[in-house]
């Protein structure tokens, strides 16, 4: 009995599933037009399929009446949402003062009050009343005139949301006409559904197979969403989303004549209101690539670097070809989408994985990658290498005595005036707690002694901001180094390097051994 409840239950959760991920992911984008609405309408069918569910597996009465004025909640804001959506879906061919889908909405607040004092006045469901039966007991209530003033209600809006649709379809162009069929389509399964169950042609209630409509429904038009780029690149009505868009949309034809484009391109064109119809676009755009294998496909994943504001804008190149409206000939659409939001988390991402979290140097890992690069780099061109290995004295006492806190701002300071004495190439990062590396090319021993002899100077006399005057810190280093005719390898250089440090500890700390 459970497993058939739990069988009987699932192409309902899964509509209600399916319907909130679609509103969420329109909400997102809900600055465009028509994604409000179509969130609202995700949303709205979500709340009626929870209903129903709940409803169901409600024992009282008085529980599944309240989870069925839930459901009605979501039924009569679904049909108002459809025809906020097909008014927005309809942009440019709208009047000026239009009518709108919130003339209606004092309407449907009304409706959700009345079916919600039904107890009070008994004129929507009159008589309600439980059936038994499996898997689960069954609302019922007689028929009374109040019920009809819903059906009109929804039906009506739903007339006019259809409409409005099949005269978008008919008015549009073949680049939207696909579009704008797939949406029509997956609208009007649901409420095709209703008409068939309300005539018997199938052996289903009305509320037993509408809720799992909502589901196809959503998929169809998300179907639209991803294929056509709904709320994206390729517009649904283009007067308003187009021009709206913050990528640049370019129409080219075949010879790379802007056939058209929107106010986001001639903002990064620097255009002003210079009309640029029939002009070749790598006239006003020229690219370190071919602009003919952009639009034939042939090249991929395309970003490019534009002056925008006085620095680096950074740009993601996309096109498609379409089907002239008239047939005539071929054209392109080339969308350059900002990616600077996204070239800048992903050097944030760079940087987490090379640096030090605390002190902002490369971290043991880089350091041993850009260390095996010179090493490389010193054999194979004969050049000198040196290594530095150095560890703060007695930092543990520090940290005991003073607290972290203290400690993290000895090795903040400490690494911020180690960079001063080193060369741009140089390579300095932490080796691990309290030990430091420098890597220092083209630097033979004697060298890379005075560099480390520098800084453990420097540091014996660095007082730390913020911290008590009491604190002061030494350094003992280790120089390892790689002869113009040596060969060695890294972890040779450092263990030699960890020997002399080793040695300098031992003579008495605040020491530089090679």
């Amino acid at each position: 009995m459970l497993s058939k409840a739990i069988l009987l239950l699932i192409p309902y959760l899964i509509s209600a599933g399916i319907s909130t991920w679609l509103g969420v992911h329109a909400w997102r984008r809900r600055s465009i037009a028509g994604a409000q609405l179509f969130a609202g309408i995700a949303f709205s069918e979500a709340v009626w399929t929870l209903g129903y569910v709940m409803q169901l597996i409600t024992p009282s009465l008085e529980g599944k009446i309240f989870w069925n004025n839930t459901q009605f909640i979501g039924a009569i804001a679904a049909p108002l949402m459809f025809l906020g959506f097909a008014l927005d879906y309809d942009q440019p061919y709208r009047p000026p003062r239009r009518f709108s889908w919130k003339h209606v909405a004092p309407v449907a607040i009304l409706m959700v009050l009345f079916v919600w004092t039904d107890e009070l006045h008994g004129l929507f469901r009159g008589n309600a009343y439980i059936v038994a039966s499996q898997p689960f007991s069954e609302l019922l209530f007689e028929p009374v005139p109040g019920y009809a003033v819903y059906t009109i209600y929804a039906y009506s809006l739903l007339i006019l949301t259809t409409l409005i649709l099949i005269s978008r379809y008919l008015n549009a162009s073949q680049l939207y006409r696909i579009q704008v069929g797939i949406v029509l389509f997956g609208i009007l399964v649901p409420w095709v559904s209703t008409v068939i169950t309300a005539l018997g042609l199938i052996p289903l209630k009305l509320h037993e197979l509408t809720p799992i409509t909502f589901g196809i429904s959503n998929l169809i038009i998300a179907w639209a969403l991803f294929r056509y780029h709904l709320f994206e690149i390729v517009p649904v009505a283009r007067d308003y989303l187009i021009e709206q868009m913050r990528d640049a949309v370019f129409v080219l034809d075949s010879l790379l004549r802007i056939v058209d484009l929107n106010p986001s391109a001639k903002k990064i064109l620097g255009l002003g209101n210079i009309e640029v119809a029939g002009e070749k676009i790598d006239a006003f755009l020229p690219l370190n690539v071919n602009w003919s294998d952009i639009i034939s496909g042939s090249l991929k994943n395309i970003e490019i670097v534009l002056e925008k504001e006085g620095r680096p804008g950074y740009y993601e190149v996309q096109s498609s070809k379409l089907n002239h409206p008239w047939g005539r000939s071929t054209l392109y659409l080339v969308v350059l989408r900002d990616i600077h939001e996204r070239k800048e988390i992903e050097e944030k991402l760079r940087l987490l994985a090379i640096t030090d979290p605390l002190t902002g140097i490369f971290n043991r890992r880089h350091v041993f990658n850009l260390a095996q690069q010179e090493i490389e780099r010193a054999l194979r061109k004969g050049h000198d290498l040196s290594i530095i290995l150095f560890d703060i004295d007695d930092f543990k006492q520090v940290n005991d005595a003073f607290g972290h806190l203290v400690g993290d701002k000895v090795l903040e300071n400490l690494t911020q005036h180690c960079q001063v004495d080193l060369r741009s190439f140089d390579i300095f990062g932490r080796y691990g707690g309290e030990e430091f590396v420098i890597v220092l090319p083209e630097t033979d021993s004697d060298h890379a002694w005075q560099v480390a002899e520098r800084i453990r100077v420097l540091i014996e006399n660095l007082s730390i901001p913020d911290a008590p005057e009491s604190v002061h810190v030494t350094i003992s280093a280790g120089i390892a180094s790689l002869g113009a005719h040596s060969k060695m390898s890294l972890d040779q250089l450092l263990e030699q390097a960890d020997r002399a440090l080793y040695r300098a500890k031992a003579a008495g700390r605040n020491q530089v051994y090679k």
